[in-house]
Order: structure tokens, then C-alpha cells, then sequence
């Protein structure tokens, strides 16, 4: 019997079947399941990437892969996208070697233009007798496939001449898309001279360029294209992306920025002279739209909005695009992040700084910080450099150039000028009337940089003994060291601390316990008749609803509250029809209804909508806050910081596995948002706790860690409660760690030689990075896995060393009926690996895989199914990305993890390791 892949067209796409059929006899159609085990060996990659893009797609309307009966429909981009190894071993037919010749007609700038599109044998001999469906072309009878990207551009040139004449815009969307197409093939197109010599660039992000000029202070876009733009969110915002980077040749910015200035809002398409054109995409305007409004502004608008665009734009746009997708198209440049502190646009704190700088040749420095810049200055210097800020102050300057850089002219540079030369206090608001603008857009709150300015005197809020109680609306049952931090948080609100640091190792139940604290605090407040007050939890947007389905799973209904969420959609449901447009920190008031806020009993916000709105946080009185991650406020000098010290709170907790990130000052900012004055000034601090100084460090431990006394009790608790899985967990079982080592098989080991020969051979930086990126493939697997997969099951794994341990590691674990987690970077890899683990084990399915493609709920919904109690006891695999799958995740339903290939950083082994070795683990994690 044999079994082959058929296949059906339709105008939405492909059908696919395997069919099996006998020498004589009726065909029988093979179920997607048994593919794995009856399709031919050639198809099994592809069999894998099919399941991939299943699990992606999985449960949406509409999908472009579908799994029906028998069959599985492809749409047609998803046929076009596949590879050739890939769509031949589904049984489609291979890529056609026909051109696509595009001729135009006319001006591109007028209604009139034109584009048409053939299909020819080469660019002399005309071709008529093809048809199309989708991806699939039939010539003289013989099918073949239309691969990516001709046929993007097909359908972008179809595209283009089924619009309307008269609808400019989206003609000239398509041409937009179509000539980026052009520009990224180059083979199989027969393009003519007037397209070919025709520029049009997309743009979907920008930046900011400064100038000062007869109008004050003024801003242009700078414009960025996709590739920039995908750069800049892949990492977070993190990229170091400059100017040069930018879409349009300078001389052609310079146009675009005057152009865009000549009308009210901004155009789809701007044209730029010499046949160059740029398209602007559709949710970009909306940004520009903004952009173009603030140029129109006063210019302390401009100043405003240059501060902080990617807040503006939220404020402006949040009905039409989530924080994410706005996030996404402001770029923070290098060269903007320059001209921000050259220009004082982020008025960053200046700080009066003495301290010596251990382990360098470095003398003790003298002067101030701004921002990261330490500005080295002479005791006689100083009174001069005052001198020069009041009369740059006096001209309206924004900027003042001190010790060869350029500082912020303000109110803010004087007062810790006079805090260094010992004059005066530092000037009040009211006698600089002209210079009050940084004051009007944070709140101004005690820092304690240079001077203990604010120690609030910790007083016991009860006269009773301590006595520790568990509240009775918990359903779940602490573990010991749960318990041991929950008697510890009530201690501390009973001996009067403004707040405290629960700093647990990952996994030990840092939310469980503040939550319990919560619910214990709000109960013996009711009994106690304190003041009825709202309790507020700051953390990443990300993890406010896990807040919410934690309160839910471990407590009774109600137990804290009606929850009022601060974040997203909800900032816009708290403003009135009278608020004025925009955030707090651009109009320096409270701009959202703080009454609503204070009639709530639970508050849920992010870090970001605290900055922004604190003028109205500020307005409300809160019981107690959690804030969540809080090394997301380890930078003393960062508006995040600021609007977090202007919380008027009774009892703060702060939560964090991490309390020191990058240096000690970590912990003193942490500190000193939850317990000000608790450490000395952060200069005597950075003075007294230097890393270079044991006896210093034992003394920071026990100043965080010990319990101490003090005059109206004689015992009073930690500041911090610190405890890792293995001393507090118990019963958590043993974690094994299993290095495995193999000499390569020969296939594998010649592969990687001829890969260092070549190496050897370069010269060239961009051909070594070539080698490298080879041996590390070829480590894992000589065949790269994009190439396809056209060996026998077995001798696939045998050629490599890896597969080879994996799958004798694999094999011991299914004996004993336990699960494993399989850790790898390489997407094509995971689908191969999936179809072999399935083959291999005869699953049921295929391997459950987590990566970046997976959107939370499908990910929500794997973990479940992972978990299930009811499938205790099986064999089980899941395939994660290091990165999508290293955190966030509880998966200990399994009690092995393999990692296959390995991550360039530890640290996050480890925490891929942790989603197994945490609470609810019972079996040795090996």
C-alpha cells in the first residue's frame, strides 16, 4: 500500500488530502494524525510546519489553516509562503519558472496611470495561455505554484486595478506595497524602466528631530520604514537604532518635513521630486495627525509633547490602537535621546554628587549628575556655574553648557547648585516666575539624594500586642514560609513601617502572599473602624489580570471589593466630558476622576499610567499599595520614581525576586519609595556601601535583613523578608543537573569541519559571522532544517549527536510514564522535532509547541491541557522557545527539562528550568 498526497483549488485556496491506495482495490483517506506515521519520509518536515502554523491559527474565525475531516485547507498566502521542499513534500507542484513582466502607462502622479502584469517564458517571448487561481498556475495543462513574493506582487498589481479610478489613496496604497515587493526580488520580474527608476518608500514609524529657532522651541517626524520599525519592537524598545537608519536620504527628509507643514493634517503620500514618493500608512498618519497638531501649538506644547510622545500619542489614540501598537510607532533614536538631555526635553534630575569610585585611578569627583552624565567641577566653579544657570534662566535659554555639556536652565540646577556651595535655600516657584515649567508637569516630592529631607517616623498603629491571624475567606492552605511572610507583613504595619520589601526567590508565592495581606488588611481595618480606603496594585500591564485570577482561585467572592482597573481602556472611562485632553504630566493637574478612584476598593494600574496620571493618584488616600516588579523603580532619578513617591499611602509593599539588578543603588531606590529616610541620603549611602567592601556589604545585609530594636519596642521586624526555593520549600524534591556529552557522528562531524575550513578561509567580519552561525547549526543537526528532510526516520536522528541523547532521554522518561519539557530556539527545528517525537512515541497528537507565534490564550490553554490532573501519569512532551516559554509559565505536570540547544545567557536557562522546579512540584526535576 502507498499512500500520496492530492489536492484541490479554489479561489480562497488549497484543499489537501493523503490518500492511500492499493495495487487493486478502493483508495482509503488518511486521517491528519496518522499522517506522521504513513506519509513519505520527504513530507514529514513539512508535516511539522503544517502543526506549527495549526497551533498558531488554532480556534480563530477564518483562519488560514484549517484542519477539516479529512483534509486541511491552506489560504492561498500560506501556499505561496511555504518552501519548495515543504510544498512538494504536501504533494503541490513546484514553482513555476515563469517571469512576471510589469509594464506601467502614464504619470504615477496623475488618475490616469496604469499598471498591467504577464506572465512570460522570458522577457522576449510573450506568454497568454496561463491561468491562475490564487497561487496555483496552470501552463499548457501543467500546474505549478506561484511562490513568495511574485505572488504578493500578482495580487498587489490585481489589486491595484480592481480600485477605483478616483480612489487615489488606496491605488496608491497598493502601488506602495507593490513597489517594496519589487524592491526585495529580484528574480523572476521583467520590470519596465518607468517602474523600475520610480522610489516609493513606506513609512510606519517615526522619530523626533529639535530645533530652536523665531518660534521657540520646534519639532519634525523623521520617518522609519518596516525592517526599522519590526527592529524596534522585536526588542522592546531596547534597540540602538540612530538616524542613519532612517527611511528617507536626507535631502528628501528635508522635503518631507517642509511638505508635511503646508497642511492641516497629514497625507497619505507625499511626492518628493525626481520620480520619489513616500507612502504614509494609515495608522502612522493617525500618530502624525498629533505630530502635526503639537507643530501648530504654543511651543511649550511642543516642549510637552517632546517630553513624552509615546504618552501623548496613548492619550490621543487609544479608542483606535492598543498601548502596544502605539508604543510601536515612535522610535526613541540615539540621536533623540541626545538632543532629550542636551535640551533638557526630559528636564532630567540633576543631583549634587560626592563619591569615590572604587577599583579605578579615578580621584574623588566633585560636581553633579545629570541624568547618567557626572559633570566634574571645581569648589571655585561652582558659584560661577550658578551664575551662568540664572542667566541663561534670565535670556529663556532651555539649556546651559557647565563643565563642557549642556544641562537643563531651570529651577532644578540652581537648587542643587546652592545645596553644593552652601548658600541659601534653594529659590521657591514664586520668585522665577518665568521658569516654573518642569514644576508644572511632576509633582515636586522630597528625593533625599543629598540630604534626608523626608523620614517619616515610623509610630505602632495599634496599642494591642502583636498577634498574627490568618483571614477566614481564604480557601487555600499556605505553605510554612507563606505563613512565616504573612505574620511578617502584618507585623510590620503593626510596628508602623510605611512599608516593607518582600524580595522572594521565583516561585515561592510573593502575590499569594501580599494578596492574603490585602484581605487581612481590609478586614482589620472594618473591625478596627480605620478610615475606609481604596488599596492600589502598580505591576506590569501584562500581569495586572493574573492579580485578578489569583484573588479568584485562592479566595472567596468579594473578599476586597469592587476592583477598578486604571490602565488601557480604562483611563478613557474615567474622564469627563470637562477634562482636559491629554495626561496630568502634560497639563500639570489632575485630569481623571480621582472620586471614582477613591469610591473603589481595589485599584489595579501599570507603571506607565502612574507616571502619567499621578497628579490624580496623588488626590487619593490608599490603605496600602503592592507594587509588583519593583525593580521597575531601582532608577532614583526616573519619572516612574517620581510619581511613585507622590502616592499618599499609609503602608507600602514592595515585590521583587531581583532587589538588586545592576548595583547597590538598586536597593536604596527601591527602599526609598516604600521606607524613605530608612538609609541615609543616597550620596552617604553610595559612599558608605561601597561593592568593593565586605565588612560595608555584611552591614547592608543586616541593615535589610535582621531584626532590630528601638526605643518604644524592644524588637521590631526586617525591612526585607529574602528566602530561596531550597531553603523554604521543604518538600520540594531534589533538582538534578545532567550534562550530557557525545563525539559528533560522522556526518555531523565532517559537516562541521567543512563549516571551520571555510572560516579559516575568510577574511571578511561578515563571512565569520556566516561560520559561526553554521557550527551553531550544524550542532544541532547537519541538515538545516529549512532545507527539508528527504532522509529515513531513524538515520535523521543518527546524524545527530543531540537528537540521538534526546531521544534515548526520551525514551527512559516514557517508561516511567513522566513528561518532559523540551527547550529550542529553531522554529523549522520544532516542527521537525514535534513529527518525530509523535513517530517516534506514537502520541496521540503532536507535541504542544510555545513560541513567539502562540498568542497568550492559545498558550493559556496549552499550559492547561499540559496540566490536567486527569492526564497524570502519561508521557507527555512540550516544545518551547527559551524566550516565549522561559517565563510566565507553571508547567510542573513535567519533571524533566532538556535543553537542546542552548541560550547565550544562563540566567534564563534557569528560568526556563524554574518552570518546573517551583510550588506544586512533587517529583525530581531532572
Amino acid at each position: 500500500m502507498t499512500a500520496k498526497f492530492e489536492y484541490e483549488v479554489s479561489t480562497k485556496g488549497v484543499l489537501i488530502r493523503l490518500v492511500a491506495s492499493r495495487l487493486f482495490g478502493a483508495q482509503r483517506v488518511i486521517p491528519f494524525e496518522k499522517w506522521v506515521n504513513e506519509a513519505p519520509t520527504s513530507s514529514l518536515a513539512a508535516i511539522g510546519t503544517l502543526n506549527r502554523v495549526l497551533t498558531e491559527y488554532g480556534g480563530m474565525s477564518e483562519a488560514p489553516v484549517c484542519l477539516s475531516a479529512d483534509t486541511i485547507f491552506l489560504a492561498h498566502y500560506v501556499v505561496a509562503g511555504l518552501a519548495e521542499h515543504q510544498a512538494l513534500g504536501l504533494g503541490l507542484p513546484s514553482s513555476t519558472t515563469l517571469m512576471l513582466s510589469i509594464q506601467s502607462k502614464g504619470d504615477i502622479a496623475q488618475k490616469e496611470f496604469d499598471i498591467s502584469c504577464q506572465w512570460t517564458e522570458s522577457a522576449v517571448i510573450r506568454t497568454a495561455d496561463v491561468k491562475v487561481i490564487g497561487s496555483i498556475m496552470q501552463y499548457r495543462r501543467i500546474p505549478s505554484r506561484i511562490p513568495e513574493p511574485l505572488f504578493s506582487i500578482h495580487k498587489s498589481i490585481i489589486s491595484y486595478q480592481s480600485c477605483e479610478k478616483n480612489d487615489d489613496g488606496t491605488r496608491f496604497r497598493h502601488l506602495a506595497v507593490l513597489k517594496e515587493l519589487l524592491f526585495e526580488q529580484k528574480r523572476g520580474l521583467d520590470i519596465d524602466p518607468y517602474i523600475r527608476n520610480t522610489t516609493i518608500a513606506v513609512a510606519s514609524s517615526f522619530s523626533l528631530a529639535f530645533s530652536t529657532g523665531t518660534n521657540g522651541f520646534d519639532l519634525d517626524p523623521v520617518l522609519f520604514g518596516h525592517r526599522t520599525s519590526e527592529v524596534w519592537a522585536d526588542s522592546e524598545g531596547m534597540a540602538a537604532i540612530g538616524e542613519s537608519e532612517s527611511l528617507l536620504p536626507e535631502a528628501h527628509q528635508e522635503k518631507f518635513a517642509k511638505h508635511f507643514r503646508n497642511w492641516s493634517d497629514c497625507k497619505d503620500r507625499y511626492a518628493l521630486g525626481s520620480r520619489y514618493y513616500v507612502y504614509v500608512e494609515s495608522g502612522l498618519r493617525q500618530a502624525l495627525d498629533v505630530v502635526r497638531k503639537v507643530q501648530r501649538s504654543d511651543a511649550q506644547t511642543r516642549r510637552n509633547f517632546a517630553r513624552n510622545p509615546q504618552a501623548h500619542l496613548k492619550a490621543a489614540l487609544n479608542s483606535h490602537f492598543d498601548e502596544t501598537a502605539i508604543e510601536s510607532m515612535f522610535i526613541a533614536t540615539d540621536e533623540y535621546s541626545r538632543r532629550v538631555l542636551d535640551m533638557a526635553i526630559w528636564q532630567p534630575i540633576v543631583l549634587p554628587w560626592i563619591k569615590s569610585i572604587p577599583n579605578t585611578w579615578l580621584p574623588e569627583s566633585f560636581g553633579i549628575m545629570v541624568g547618567d552624565i557626572r559633570i566634574t567641577l571645581k569648589p571655585d566653579d561652582v558659584e560661577e556655574a550658578r551664575r551662568k544657570v540664572d542667566a541663561a534662566m534670565a535670556r529663556g535659554d532651555e539649556t546651559v553648557e557647565i563643565g563642557g555639556y549642556s544641562v537643563p536652565a531651570s529651577l532644578a540646577t540652581t537648587a542643587v547648585l546652592d545645596k553644593l556651595i552652601g548658600l541659601a535655600r534653594p529659590i521657591a516657584p514664586s520668585e522665577h516666575e518665568g521658569c516654573q515649567e518642569s514644576r508644572k508637569q511632576f509633582l515636586t516630592v522630597d528625593e533625599n539624594f543629598e540630604n534626608t529631607e523626608f523620614a517619616p517616623l515610623p509610630a505602632p498603629r495599634t496599642n494591642t500586642l502583636f498577634r498574627f491571624t490568618l483571614p477566614q475567606s481564604l480557601r487555600t492552605t499556605l505553605k510554612p514560609h507563606q505563613v512565616e511572610g504573612l505574620s511578617w507583613l502584618e507585623e510590620c504595619w503593626y510596628a508602623g513601617y510605611p512599608g516593607c520589601l518582600l524580595a522572594d526567590d521565583m516561585g515561592l508565592g510573593k502575590t499569594l502572599q501580599a494578596l492574603t495581606f490585602l484581605v487581612w488588611l481590609r478586614k482589620h481595618r472594618e473591625l478596627s473602624r480605620f478610615e475606609r480606603l481604596p488599596m492600589l496594585i502598580v505591576a506590569p500591564v501584562g500581569l495586572l489580570k493574573n492579580w485578578i485570577d489569583e484573588l479568584a482561585i485562592h479566595f472567596e467572592n468579594g473578599v476586597l471589593g469592587d476592583y477598578l482597573a486604571v490602565y488601557g481602556y480604562g483611563v478613557t472611562k474615567l474622564k469627563s466630558a470637562s477634562s482636559p485632553k491629554g495626561m496630568d504630566t502634560t497639563h500639570g493637574v489632575s485630569t481623571l476622576s480621582s472620586d471614582r478612584i477613591a469610591k473603589a476598593d481595589l485599584v489595579l494600574t501599570s507603571y506607565d499610567t502612574l507616571r502619567d496620571y499621578h497628579f490624580t493618584f496623588a488626590k487619593v488616600k490608599f490603605a496600602a499599595v503592592v507594587y509588583d516588579e519593583v525593580q521597575k523603580l531601582k532608577n532614583p532619578a526616573s519619572q516612574w520614581s517620581r510619581a511613585a513617591k507622590t502616592v499618599n499611602v499609609d503602608f507600602s509593599v514592595a515585590m521583587t525576586g531581583t532587589p538588586i539588578e545592576n548595583r547597590l543603588e538598586d536597593l536604596w531606590a527601591i527602599t526609598d519609595v516604600v521606607y524613605p529616610g530608612y538609609f541615609p541620603d543616597l550620596k552617604a549611602y553610595s559612599k558608605r556601601y561601597a561593592t568593593d567592601d565586605l565588612d560595608a556589604l555584611r552591614q547592608l545585609r543586616l541593615a535589610m535583613l535582621e531584626r532590630r530594636s528601638s526605643n518604644y519596642t524592644a524588637d521590631k521586624p526586617s525591612l526585607m523578608l529574602r528566602r530561596m526555593k531550597t531553603d523554604s520549600l521543604k518538600g520540594l524534591p531534589d533538582k538534578c543537573e545532567c550534562p550530557f556529552e557525545r563525539i559528533m557522528p560522522v556526518r555531523q562531524a565532517e559537516a562541521y569541519r567543512e563549516a571551520v575550513v571555510f572560516g579559516k578561509k575568510s577574511s571578511s567580519p561578515g563571512d565569520m559571522l556566516r561560520t559561526l552561525h553554521a557550527l551553531r547549526g550544524i550542532s544541532l543537526h547537519p541538515i538545516d532544517p529549512q532545507q527539508g528532510w528527504g532522509v529515513a526516520h531513524d538515520d535523521y536522528v543518527a546524524w545527530s549527536a543531540r537528537l540521538s541523547i534526546t531521544l534515548e532521554l526520551l525514551r527512559n522518561i516514557a517508561k516511567k510514564h513522566e513528561k518532559a519539557l523540551i527547550f529550542l530556539e529553531s522554529l523549522d527545528m520544532q516542527d521537525i522535532l514535534a513529527v518525530i517525537l509523535k513517530r517516534e512515541f506514537g502520541l496521540k497528537k503532536q507535541p504542544l509547541l510555545i513560541h513567539g507565534g502562540v498568542p497568550g490564550d492559545r498558550r493559556k490553554i496549552f499550559v492547561d491541557e499540559f496540566q490536567d490532573e486527569r492526564r497524570r501519569g502519561e508521557f507527555d512532551v512540550m516544545i518551547l522557545s527559551p524566550k516565549a516559554g522561559g517565563v510566565g509559565l507553571t508547567l510542573t505536570a513535567a519533571n524533566h527539562v532538556i535543553h537542546l540547544s542552548r541560550w547565550w545567557n544562563p540566567a534564563v536557562e534557569d528560568q526556563c528550568t524554574d518552570r518546573t522546579y517551583r510550588i506544586g512540584q512533587n517529583k525530581t526535576v531532572h
